[in-house]
């Protein structure tokens, strides 16, 4: 009976995927440890891959939204600026660069994919330069 029931709840489950409904966006709660490590991931991400000699941190958020989609989906936008550390360095408080033309305050998107249960994330969306 149990393996019927789990059948028929993923057959509705596949069929409302399949169906092209309109997926869900909400308000992500920013007090959320795991809306913080997403962000916190994401920024990581960023400058790992970014080719500048600094290191960027967020400056605002703007809006935060999740998205259910076998795990989570984060998309941040962001205002994000280079700080005065430079990428290497062991400074854990960084702040922006007072130097506008370093500093290079810009708005940003991020998407972020996670299942925290699994200890799994990726950066799916950087527009940040």
């Amino acid at each position: 009976m149990f393996v019927k029931m789990l059948a028929l709840v993923m057959a509705l489950f596949l069929a409302m995927e399949s169906s092209g409904a309109p997926r869900e966006q909400t308000n992500a709660d920013m007090s959320d440890p795991d809306v913080q490590y997403a962000l916190e991931f994401a920024v990581t991400e960023h400058n790992k891959d970014s080719s500048g000699k600094w290191i960027s941190h967020v400056t605002k958020v703007i809006s935060a939204k999740e998205e259910v989609v076998a795990g989570t989906e984060y998309t941040f936008t962001v205002e994000m600026a280079r700080t005065s550390c430079k990428k290497g360095s062991e400074q854990n408080d960084c702040q922006t660069n007072p130097d506008p033309n370093i500093a290079q305050a810009q708005e940003c998107e991020l998407i972020v994919w996670s299942q925290p249960w699994l200890g799994e994330a990726e950066v799916i969306k950087d527009t940040c330069p």
